[in-house]
């Protein structure tokens, strides 16, 4: 038996030690809206103490993150966490995920064993679920047999019965007149006594009267938040009121004392009202002069559009839009002036209500003027463009171009060269290990580090081609964009097409001010960039 020395063992450990951080560990934790029933805050610490109490005396899983699924179906793996949490696995920033048991996975068979029995194994994730027994990387013969292909129909089948059943509990409690929702309409509590029914909130639902009060005698949704946010009202959700919260009060059937459920389901059987199931806060007639205004409101908005041109013509510069002070997108509008006979193409900001309640100033610009401060700048970017053909035509700066990216193919042939002798000394430590040279654990160490400086080596050759590629369409001016440019400059038409290529977004900050954030900037500054470089170099 050959002798190992003591320096060989303090290797073997340090390479022990290393190995047992070898697993980058994600929890998954997932609740169903099925199994949203009781205390879920609770349900949820559950799962995650089980999860953490499993890696706790384990030090070979170094903990990453802890991705929670709250109210997502396991029908389908279309949920935000879970999403997240397959991006890190791709980053490489997790290779092994565990869950509490397989449903937590999915109660989708075809696509849960997808994800077992090719995905992860693929991605080298390795997948634990506890109750279940199952790790991948300790398979045991039932697991790959029959077993957990039923274990995945079971789930499946299960959440199909559990939704059915849920549905069907749900329509009887909602024929009893008993709510299954989750909050509460303002103006109400739920009742302590009587499961699913409401008691009214006093001070609330003097706030819900005195709202369609001021709506039936005229004043608009903006306007009446405004005021509740003058008085320092907190809004149902305890934040600044919206004209949307206003226009869903002055809507909702519920303040006459009547219950109305289902009304997202896809059948129109499955929506349910019942009568007198708790105390009204406001009489049929206030109710009936409300909606008797929100009809004129809508007719008044169908018959005030603007001209039909306005709603069937696409603008040049629809979409691209945004008000300096609340963010927010611009509206096409038109208007007439000159007795009628003129047609002004303009666009304008919506109605919103900054922080402290009050309205946005209303930003308004025309299209006319929108047309000549673009083109004005259009036409600047070309002048310094037809500079840059002149610099690039000069045989000094072209011969300095050239100097450069030989420069730069130089160094690009010394990665590739590093990386063919990294892979050698890889295929080499393999043959030491045949011939027993090395020792198995310093076979692992050398191959983890070789491996892990190709990596980085291929990341360098990726990063310098693209700086080879991008280098050369500058010096030979064959960015798109540029093409585009140079096509305006000869035509001098701005088109719709024209623009969506060149302008991602404009800032409008009053009906005459404007910023212009191009989709080319990049490209430009770099290319300046060469220039100035090329110029100062001769």
């Amino acid at each position: 038996m050959a002798r190992v020395s003591r320096k060989n063992v303090k290797e073997q450990e340090f390479s022990l030690a290393v190995e047992q951080y070898a697993f980058l560990t994600a929890l998954y934790v997932r609740l169903s809206m099925e199994e949203q029933e009781g205390d879920l805050t609770e349900k949820i610490r559950n799962q995650r103490e089980l999860l953490l109490e499993y890696i706790r005396e384990k030090p070979e899983f170094q903990l990453v993150d802890i991705y929670c699924d709250n109210g997502c179906t396991g029908t389908n793996f279309d949920r935000p966490q879970w999403q997240r949490l397959m991006e890190d696995a791709k980053a490489g920033k997790v290779n092994c995920i565990i869950v509490k048991d397989l449903s937590r996975l999915g109660r989708n068979y075809i696509e849960a064993g997808n994800y077992l029995e090719k995905v992860f194994p693929f991605m080298g994730v390795r997948f634990i679920a506890i109750s279940d027994g199952y790790d991948s990387e300790n398979l045991k013969p039932e697991d790959t047999g029959l077993l957990l292909p039923l274990k995945n129909i079971i789930n499946a089948s299960y959440a199909k019965d559990l939704s059915q059943k849920v549905s069907s509990a749900r329509h009887v409690q909602r024929s009893r007149g008993e709510f299954t929702g989750s909050v509460v309409p303002f103006g109400y509590k739920k009742d302590q006594q009587r499961k699913g029914r409401f008691v009214v909130n006093e001070n609330e639902a003097a706030v819900v009267r005195q709202i369609f009060r001021m709506f039936g005698e005229g004043e608009s949704y903006s306007e009446i938040a405004r005021e509740l946010n003058r008085l320092r009202i907190p809004s149902p959700q305890g934040k600044l009121w919206r004209y949307q919260s206003i226009r869903g009060i002055i809507a909702n059937e519920v303040y006459l004392g009547r219950m109305i459920q289902g009304k997202r389901c896809s059948r129109e059987q499955d929506i349910v009202t019942v009568e007198n199931t708790h105390d009204a806060i406001i009489t049929e007639n206030l109710f009936e002069k409300a909606q008797s205004q929100r009809e004129k409101i809508s007719f008044h908005r169908e018959n005030d559009k603007s001209p039909k041109a306005a709603d069937e013509e696409i603008y040049l510069f629809q979409g691209m839009l945004k008000a300096a002070n609340s963010g927010l997108t611009l509206c096409k509008t038109c208007y007439r002036k000159q007795a009628g006979q003129v047609l002004v193409k303009a666009y304008r900001s919506p109605k919103a209500l900054d922080k402290e309640g009050n309205s946005y100033k209303l930003v308004m610009i025309r299209e006319e003027v929108l047309l000549s401060i673009v083109k004005k700048v259009l036409f600047q970017y070309i002048s310094v463009l037809e500079d840059t053909r002149i610099a690039f035509s000069q045989k000094t700066v072209q011969a300095s171009c050239q100097r450069k990216i030989r420069r730069m193919e130089g160094d690009l042939q010394a990665l590739y060269k590093e990386v063919t002798r990294k892979k050698e000394l890889l295929s080499d430590s393999y043959q030491d290990l045949a011939d027993g040279i090395l020792e198995q654990m310093d076979y692992k160490r050398i191959q983890k580090q070789y491996k892990e400086e190709v990596v980085r080596l291929e990341q360098r050759i990726r990063e310098s081609e693209k700086e080879i590629t991008d280098y050369r369409q500058l010096v030979k001016l064959e960015n798109p964009y540029i093409a585009v440019l140079m096509e305006f400059g000869k035509s001098q038409e701005i088109t719709r097409e024209l623009l969506s290529l060149l302008v991602s977004e404009i800032v409008v900050i009053s009906s005459r001010e404007i910023q212009i954030v191009f989709s080319f900037e990049d490209e430009f500054r770099s290319l300046c960039t060469v220039v100035e470089e090329e110029s100062s170099e001769r």
